[in-house]
């Protein structure tokens, strides 16, 4: 990833890439950046607030090279979105909706270093369509 002609050559024919090596803090912006280079549009499966953050970031630079960025493909993010828009459908009059996961399997190392990173930052809650911190296991309504 710290190589850019490295990174153009293994990009040069592929018109999209699901970049699923964590943790995205330290590879998505090198994997972002060869593919604004290379025009080859961008997917990957993180749940990291700050790294959807610096991708909508680079949104004009996308729209430049005729690329789309999309974070947030994999379980946590778009699935999730989806399954809340769907219950708003089926449920138009519920104010409050409440997601919970549960693991099955084991956590990759990219997941268990990017969960050690952001061991002491808190959480987050959409309020009003704001992202407003809350404590870690903190009171959710």
């Amino acid at each position: 990833m710290d190589d850019d002609a490295a990174v153009d050559e293994a990009l040069a024919d592929v018109p999209v890439v699901l970049h699923c090596a964590g943790p995205f803090s330290q590879t998505s912006k090198p994997m972002v950046t060869g593919c604004l280079r290379t025009k080859t549009h961008y997917l990957d499966i993180t749940g990291e607030v700050a790294v959807f953050e610096a991708i909508a970031a680079r949104n004009h630079d996308a729209k430049k090279a005729g690329v789309m960025l999309l974070p947030g493909v994999g379980f946590d993010v778009v699935p999730t979105d989806c399954l809340a828009a769907h219950l708003k459908h089926r449920l138009p009059s519920a104010t409050r909706l409440v997601l919970g996961f549960q693991a099955l399997g084991k956590i990759s190392r990219g997941t268990a270093t990017t969960m050690v990173e952001a061991q002491n930052q808190g959480g987050l809650v959409r309020r009003g369509g704001v992202l407003t911190p809350v404590p870690l296991l903190g009171k959710l309504a």
